[in-house]
């Protein structure tokens, strides 16, 4: 016998001791039941790791674009050319040539030149191009490893489930009740 058996036989702990989850279910009161607030739960739990992901494919993606216009730059072999006319520019008018000319030359998006023409031009030194290559491939395994988390809700709920274990093993405590038999009832 458990010590809870124990106590539900002798006590009147089992029929005063109820469970009540009311809860806002979207703009009315509501009341669950413990499995179907924990059912809940999960679904809002599995939708925020969802947007999460999807959150974080969209930086990695805007900074996978942002070192493409780098490596494109400095790889075309014009990227002193391109110094030389930002420099050079007397009006606003010349940026479109110089987009223009950064779309053709480099081969980019017309989005890529000018966000290269507001860049800092220390950032376009030949000495930063291998970082930009290695930070480059390091996005594109992240984005891999997002893009499967989002297109496989298993592996979601998987993450969730780490979680859970990570939480028991940090906050969960051993069992305080203790196993006796039914013949040492009186003895408590």
């Amino acid at each position: 016998y458990f010590v809870r058996d124990l106590l539900f036989k002798k006590t009147q702990l089992e029929t005063s001791i109820s469970v009540n989850f009311e809860v806002i279910d979207g703009i009315e009161s509501k009341n669950m039941s413990y499995r179907e607030y924990i059912l809940r739960w999960l679904e809002k739990r599995k939708t925020m790791k969802f947007r999460q992901h999807s959150l974080h494919l969209k930086n990695i993606t805007t900074e996978m674009h942002t070192m493409e216009t780098y490596i494109s730059a400095m790889k075309s072999g014009y990227i002193d050319e391109i110094v030389g006319l930002i420099r050079r520019q007397k009006k606003v008018e010349d940026t479109n040539a110089i987009t223009e000319f950064i779309i053709t030359k480099c081969k980019m998006t017309k989005l890529q030149a000018e966000f290269l023409l507001k860049t800092d031009l220390r950032h376009l030194a030949a000495g930063y191009l291998p970082q930009y290559e290695a930070r480059y491939k390091q996005l594109k395994s992240e984005y891999t490893v997002c893009e499967n988390l989002i297109l496989d809700p298993s592996k979601i709920i998987d993450e969730i489930d780490q979680e859970m274990l990570e939480i028991e093993q940090k906050y969960g405590m051993p069992r305080m009740a203790k196993l006796i038999n039914a013949e040492d009832d009186s003895n408590i």
